[in-house]
């Protein structure tokens, strides 16, 4: 039997193209487990896959790695502390450093702007906090950060 679509369906259909509809299976979805698949591309050299986020098809996402720095384990009050204050004003002013490298060569990139503006915040709020109820960690953070003020 023949299917018989709406006006507004045809339309729909046509504007999609047709290799977004008929895409074939590609090797890299059928693992989940395998996260650094790399496969090569029609010239033949290795090309990494969809599946590795560091890089390759999300480039945007090689700054995000979640690599502590010296700072951030300095001013941990105890082994497992992620949540303080004084360690996510170190992991914003680290995230807040990356955005602003990648603005220089992104000026007209506004999402990341505004994202920039509110991690800023952010931390800002987070430093008023630390002000108020620790001044002495609110001075070890804005030393070993490197903060203003």
């Amino acid at each position: 039997m023949r299917e018989t679509l709406s006006v507004p369906a045809v339309l729909f259909a046509a504007m999609i193209p047709m290799h977004a509809i008929c895409v074939p299976p590609h090797s890299c979805f059928r693992d989940n487990n395998d996260i650094n698949v790399s496969h090569s591309n029609k010239k033949g050299a290795e090309s990494p896959c969809h599946g590795n986020l560091s890089g390759g098809m999300f480039p945007a996402f090689k700054n995000m790695t979640t690599t502590e720095t010296a700072e951030i384990a300095a001013l941990r009050l105890h082994e497992k502390d992620t949540g303080s204050a004084d360690v996510q004003v170190a992991n914003l002013t680290k995230r807040i450093t990356s955005l602003t490298e990648h603005l220089k060569g992104n000026a007209k990139d506004h999402s990341s702007r505004r994202g920039l503006l509110k991690m800023v915040a952010t931390r800002r709020r987070l430093l008023d906090y630390l002000k108020d109820t620790a001044s002495e960690r609110y001075q070890a953070v804005i030393e070993k950060l490197n903060l203003r003020k």
